[in-house]
């Protein structure tokens, strides 16, 4: 029987089998008919799709057949053996593409027990991340002369946040997970909020829906380089491509049938009921559950169908600039719902916790119970046994308790060692280069991709109990564009987690932005160093949902040269009201839930921003300035 490092190689070598070689031998044997894998004398799968529901049932055919291959065997590793026989056994006989998808769902259902190393979209699938701007001397026929669209190919093309956008769907690829609606239309929302605020950094328009089928894709899509995508999708869509006029009118009537139920209220919620933030995260699920297994797959289906084009499937959708058009459609039916909410009482949430109100030099908003350092700059931080809460405690507490760091430094007693603090109202980023590499048609190919990075950084949180018992709270922090901060759907959560105070206490919280609630972890600081090459040292503990989440290196909007405004606000819960168990170990909390049954947050995801503010919908800037446990303060993001 195999070792188990034997095993985790076996799995690693049968997910990073080049994909053009294995979709040539497929459909080399469809078109000589040879025996391929049908069902009920269903056509052969040419271009797998996990939009299409006739796909997805197939990768669960499979799965159960793994699934019961393995559980039948007695001897788990084995069972696990013979499972992976399985799917050998249908090389050359079923779509590759489909077969690596349903691997990858196997080692979802047993990532608890089975320990492997999965290898990075970069050796996974190479030849679909290759960056646009590699086609050939600026023939793009992606996109119209006209646009500045090319500005955010850095963004559509990120690595990792196509392996994210792939992976969230495998996690989420049923209705059997805790509030999986709720947490379809909110991780979408929230991409399309960091869409228009990186548009707005490049002073391009914020996306408009494609709601109107019948209208022509402006923005067209070109496969290349190379051949890059020409055996994964059909070819390249021109500019002001059409949607089949039947198909459109399907999707239409889809559209107007979600919107009236809406309309009629079918989604509403009783604000009174005894459990009202549950009832309002189960109409969000079932909301979200019918957009997306109906309207959304549908769609994908119909726009990839003008070319077999990348619209359909997961992996590389994000690509193309027409989903985030058609994503802002579906936001935009989330958000219909959620005006029909009654608005939020905030004021009467807070008590007893408070977060102090000042203003910075500017006459802006400020809290001087929220401060940034650099990790750079916090002593200590390197040194094994590093605590965070207790240099904050020493540098901003006590004698400085009420002092306003706003940015500079700070010498202090560190435990009897002088130190020095740095503390900032602006974070930084830049834009580095990466490495693709593959092999096509039997040649090495290099290319260089661009991502974005950011100088790490950490949060200092003042906190004061002023209760004669220990409290737990929930801390939620996000970021919104200044400019923008009147508009509830462009607010970008950055964390949320749990925090200790006990009685009669002033503390000061530290939290690392590597352990954000909304990236995957462990974090990722380089796209292009994270599971490359297989490592037997890997495999002692996975779990495949630590895979889910946000990637790191995305955390921070990209800004500007000259510095872009943003308002950065912290929100104080109490865990008491909030939670319903205990945060997961890894993986991303705010995009990909937890591995138990239950979500461990009872409040609606995206909470404050989930709903208006008042009954006019607007006033977050006066919501906040009244609101004793929320609290912001103005700060910059420079690209350097």
């Amino acid at each position: 029987m195999p070792t188990q490092a034997e095993r985790a190689r076996r799995i690693w070598n049968m997910l990073t089998i080049p994909g053009p070689e294995r979709r040539k031998i497929f459909l080399k044997n469809v078109n000589e008919g040879k025996p391929v894998f049908t069902i009920n004398g269903q056509e052969p799968i040419k271009l797998f799709s996990d939009f299409n529901n006739d796909h997805k049932a197939r990768v669960e055919l499979h799965l159960q057949q793994m699934l019961s291959i393995t559980a039948n065997e007695g001897n788990y590793e084995k069972g696990v053996d013979k499972a992976l026989d399985h799917v050998d056994s249908l090389d050359g006989k079923e779509n590759p593409d489909l077969l690596k998808y349903t691997l990858e769902v196997y080692l979802l259902e047993n990532a608890k027990k089975l320990p492997v190393q999965k290898p990075s979209i970069l050796v996974k699938e190479p030849e679909l991340v290759v960056s646009s701007e590699h086609v050939l001397p600026r023939m793009r026929l992606e996109f119209a002369t006209d646009t500045d669209e090319p500005k955010m190919d850095w963004f559509r093309e990120d690595p990792l946040l196509n392996a994210h956008h792939t992976h969230w769907h495998q996690v989420y690829r049923d209705n059997q997970r805790d509030r999986h609606g709720e947490m379809f239309l909110y991780m979408h929302q929230q991409m399309i909020a960091r869409y228009n605020t990186e548009r707005i950094a490049l002073e391009l328009n914020e996306v408009n829906p494609y709601d109107d089928l019948h209208q022509p894709i402006s923005i067209g899509y070109l496969a290349g380089p190379d051949g890059r995508l020409s055996l994964a999708i059909g070819g390249d869509r021109q500019p002001d491509a059409f949607v089949n006029p039947d198909l459109a009118n399907g999707l239409l009537t889809q559209r107007e049938r979600l919107s009236q139920a809406i309309d009629r209220g079918n989604f509403d919620i009783n604000p009174a009921a005894p459990d009202s933030l549950r009832e309002e995260t189960r109409a969000a699920s079932r909301l979200g559950w019918e957009l997306e297994s109906g309207y959304h797959n549908s769609g994908h289906g119909v726009i990839a169908s003008i070319n077999d084009g990348v619209m359909g499937a997961t992996i590389f959708a994000i690509r193309d600039v027409v989903f985030w058009e058609w994503h802002k459609g579906i936001d935009n039916l989330g958000a219909r719902w959620r005006q029909r909410l009654p608005a939020y009482n905030l004021g009467a949430e807070s008590k007893p916790l408070r977060i102090r109100k000042s203003v910075d030099q500017q006459g802006k908003p400020f809290t001087p119970d929220l401060i940034l350092s650099f990790l750079k700059d916090i002593p200590g931080i390197d040194e094994a046994g590093f605590n965070g809460e207790a240099v904050g405690n020493t540098a901003f507490g006590g004698n400085n308790w009420n002092t306003e760091f706003i940015s500079g430094s700070l010498n202090f007693d560190n435990h009897g060692n002088q130190a020095t603090i740095k503390y900032t109202d602006s974070l930084q980023t830049s834009m580095k280069s990466g490495t693709v590499k593959y092999r096509l048609n039997g040649q090495e190919k290099n290319y260089k991709y661009p991502y974005l990075a950011h100088e790490p950084f950490g949060y200092f949180l003042r906190l004061e109990n002023k209760d004669l018992v220990q409290k737990q709270v929930t801390i939620r922090i996000f970021i919104v564009a200044e400019g923008k901060q009147e508009d509830r759907r462009m607010w970008i959560e950055m964390d949320k987690f749990l925090q200790e105070l006990p009685p009669q206490s002033k503390v000061v919280a530290f939290r690392k932005d590597s352990e954000a609630a909304v990236i995957r972890k462990p974090a990722v600081l380089n796209p292009a160093t994270e599971n490359i090459d297989f490592d037997p040292t890997k495999i002692g503990d996975n779990n495949a949902l630590c895979d889910c989440g946000w990637p790191y290196h995305l955390l921070v909007p990209r800004g500007t040269r000259a510095g872009m405004g943003f308002r950065i606000m912290m929100m104080v819960t109490d865990a008491a009201v909030d939670l319903v168990g205990p945060e997961p170990e890894c993986g991303s909390l705010s995009f990909c839930g937890a591995t138990s049954n239950l979500y461990p947050d009872k409040r609606p995801l995206g909470y404050p921003f989930n709903r208006k503010f008042n009954a006019n919908g607007t006033a977050i800037t006066n919501t906040i300035a009244a609101t004793d446990n929320m609290g912001w303060r103005s700060i910059t993001i420079k690209l350097v």
